[in-house]
């Protein structure tokens, strides 16, 4: 059995695996857009439901965590971007 079989299992149609790969990478570049649509880049990001700071991408996140010593960041429960710890 060869790495390919063992990380996506016998029988897997490596096309299917491409295409699903480049599905989740453009929709997340579409959210990207969306969500900087509109408001300025670098000003205070949105509050996530919990009531604490959300960031869309990592740089955003540890720029805000740079500008606020003592805070730390962790990836967003919902698994869409990340959130004040």
């Amino acid at each position: 059995m060869g790495d390919f079989e063992r990380t996506f299992g016998a029988g897997a149609n490596i096309e299917s695996i491409i295409d699903g790969i480049n599905r989740d990478y453009f929709r997340e570049q579409r959210k990207g857009a969306r969500s900087h649509s509109g408001s300025a880049r670098g000003g205070e990001p949105k509050l996530h439901q919990s009531g604490k700071q959300h960031f869309t991408s990592f740089q955003e996140a540890m720029a805000w965590a740079k500008r606020n010593p003592g805070k730390s960041i962790t990836r967003s429960p919902d698994g869409e971007g990340f959130v004040e710890k």
